[in-house]
């Protein structure tokens, strides 16, 4: 038997598997008559036995490419093969000079499920998914009918639309050519840079790589998502491990119709989940059923993350005492030499941001939740800059409670439920010659479901681009009720 004809079978399972049609009992019979599930051994070595999933690429170590599985009475010569996973790698070249400072990507590379007598190409990759009709031409080419557009992060930017590909299938693989647009983040602007690109493609045999975002330490409130770097099949499902919980993950896209290529905490937005992870806490991805692409390539490994150190329990002193908190970026203590201090002598107070100051601020506490509490509660005083900009971003912060592996609940300050406090100062106040100030509040965020033991509560200025001015805030007498 001639091996280079050995995948049709396996490419016809694959479309089968793909279009529902059931598994297919795959019986390859080297001496005629034996029915049992294996491979031709040929003349590499003995019998390989069959996975139960979908068949395509079996690598043989030959220079004439992957070994195709013949039915029963095949000939020498295979016929055409209906499907096919490639693994693309592109390389560009620039159509126009682009942006001062914004190079155009080197290489992207992409997997692609190519149906040729279907005529689609069925591509994803950090949160989408997109099928394409393909036209088949006289010279052998088949045409993309719409474009193809990347995102590079977790549903977001750099980017690139391929607006033309043109593939070519060869014996061993397949080739293509495009041209498209680059999409590039600079400050608060999307810059572009038009190009063309070559491709070669061969048989895919790895299996997929999923990536956390963001890398590194996360914040309980900072995990984005998994981004996966091609399409895993239509139900695969994903979740967060760690000892004694699991955090059911939703897959991207949320139809799911064609696959999935991520995967998010529940909620109603990449940017909204409406669940949090804890701190000092290991978590391990898990892939159900089997962390596989469209090939049936099953992943090597699956990553592990860990959470921000605990910064301690917090005490509810009104910020008298020593401070347990996670404090990153302008958050400072201040006391009332300096600032207006709601009660008592120490408070926490987030500068105002301009253009010419530090926008990044958060300030999160783990705090115990007695019998019977509802909700939590502080003082607030907003403030800004007499040279300042007297018009500020009314959607500056996002303020968060949420259960540690649980629910949470989060408002923009906008619309932060407050009522009126009596000033317990008198006369002018301290760093009113400099500063505007607000009326002081009492402001009150529910408790979510499932609040028992402890929450945590967050204040993060959120600072995506473009920034506006955002005001100054003094937060004091923080407590659980």
């Amino acid at each position: 038997m001639n091996k280079s004809a050995v995948t049709l079978l396996a490419f016809v399972h694959l479309c089968c598997w793909q279009v529902g049609c059931g598994k297919v009992a795959l019986s390859v019979r080297p001496d005629g008559g034996n029915d049992t599930r294996q491979l031709d051994p040929g003349p590499d070595g003995p019998p390989a036995v069959l996975p139960d999933g979908p068949v395509v690429a079996i690598p043989d170590g030959d220079a004439d490419g992957p070994v195709l599985v013949l039915p029963d009475g095949g000939t020498d010569t295979p016929p055409a093969m209906t499907a096919a996973l490639y693994a693309m790698s592109a390389t560009f070249a620039p159509t126009d000079a682009g942006t001062p400072g914004a190079p155009l990507l080197a290489t992207h590379d992409f997997s692609v499920l190519i149906d040729w007598s279907a005529n689609t190409a069925t591509t994803g990759a950090n949160g989408f998914v997109k099928q394409v009709a393909l036209a088949q031409n006289g010279d052998g080419n088949w045409t993309a009918q719409e474009p193809l557009k990347f995102q590079l992060g977790l549903y977001s930017y750099p980017g690139l639309t391929y607006s033309s590909l043109v593939f070519q299938r060869g014996k061993d693989g397949c080739a293509a050519t495009a041209s498209g647009t680059y999409y590039q983040v600079q400050g608060d602007a999307i810059y572009s840079r038009g190009f063309t690109a070559t491709m070669t493609g061969v048989v895919d045999r790895f299996g997929p790589q999923c990536t956390i975002a963001p890398t590194g330490d996360l914040h309980p409130l900072s995990f984005a998502g998994v981004m996966v770097n091609e399409v895993l099949p239509t139900g695969t499902i994903a979740a967060l491990d760690a000892t004694g919980t699991s955090l059911a993950l939703t897959g991207l896209t949320s139809d799911n119709t064609l696959g999935v290529s991520g995967f998010l905490l529940p909620g109603t937005s990449l940017a909204m989940p409406n669940k949090a992870l804890a701190f000092a806490t290991m978590y391990n991805l898990r892939v159900l059923p089997q962390p596989v692409d469209l090939a049936g390539n099953l992943a090597t490994s699956l990553p592990s993350f860990s959470t921000l150190a605990d910064p301690g329990l917090f005490a509810q002193d009104g910020f008298e005492g020593p401070l347990n908190a996670y404090i990153d970026g302008s958050v400072e203590t201040t006391d009332s030499a300096s600032l207006p201090i709601p009660a008592g002598s120490k408070a926490i107070a987030i500068p105002p941001f301009g253009y010419s100051s530090a926008c990044s601020a958060r300030f999160t506490v783990r705090m115990a939740v007695g019998a019977g509490a509802t909700t939590v509660k502080f003082s607030t005083l907003s403030y800004r800059s007499l040279t300042g900009f007297s018009i500020t971003n009314p959607y500056a912060y996002m303020f968060t409670v949420a259960v540690p592996n649980g629910d949470l609940l989060s408002t923009y300050d906008i619309n932060l439920k407050t009522s009126p406090l009596p000033k317990p100062w008198t006369g002018d106040l301290p760093g009113g010659t400099t500063n505007v100030y607000g009326d002081l509040q009492e402001a009150e965020l529910a408790l979510p479901s499932g609040a028992s033991g402890e929450i945590l509560f967050d204040i993060y200025r959120l600072c995506a681009e473009p920034v506006s001015p955002a005001p100054g805030l003094i937060i004091d007498n923080l407590r659980v009720e």
